[in-house]
């Protein structure tokens, strides 16, 4: 007997593993927002603080969709696809990598300048490590989130049996 999992149902396995990486993401960008602030934002040239409130926004918007499905009843979801598989969000989180990306190459050459250059105190060199190691983390998971809600959006439209409308809120 195979398992079948209901890609499009708010309330299946993969609709919780992207909630949970969604909420991570935003945990992690917050943490960025208040290392990057305590640094002055020197070392992103306050680009990281920008994109960490830009990322916590679209995050919570998202959620908010998702949410609000989960609160609706099976008939009235049924034959919708969910918010987390629709193209906007999917292409929006493929942009927030890519310019997660970029703010990890622009804090490590600044970092790399700061430091050649001698104008760093030690709080700001371990802070700036610090601030690193999330954005670099952010990028890993900003890029799942991505990738999984390509998995939900192909595994909805290309195999729609795998989509359980009958049973949605069971």
């Amino acid at each position: 007997m195979s398992v079948i999992t209901y890609e499009n149902n708010p309330h299946s396995a993969l609709a919780h593993y992207i909630d949970r990486t969604l909420w991570f993401s935003i945990t992690l960008s917050i943490l960025i927002f208040g290392v990057s602030f305590f640094n002055l934002g020197s070392l992103s040239l306050l680009i990281a603080p920008l994109l960490a409130l830009v990322t916590i926004v679209q995050h919570a918007i998202l959620l908010s969709h998702v949410n609000g499905d989960r609160k609706r009843p099976a008939a009235s979801i049924a034959g919708t696809l969910a918010h987390t598989a629709r193209k906007p969000a999917i292409v929006f989180l493929w942009v927030l990598v890519a310019l997660w990306i970029i703010v990890v190459v622009l804090v490590t050459s600044t970092s790399f300048v700061v430091k050649v250059k001698g104008r760093q105190e030690w709080w700001q060199k371990h802070l700036g490590h610090v601030e690193l190691g999330l954005e670099a983390l952010e990028v890993v998971v900003v890029l799942v989130a991505a990738v999984k809600c390509g998995v939900q959006r192909r595994r909805t439209i290309i195999e729609p049996d795998h989509v359980d409308w009958e049973h949605l809120g069971a």
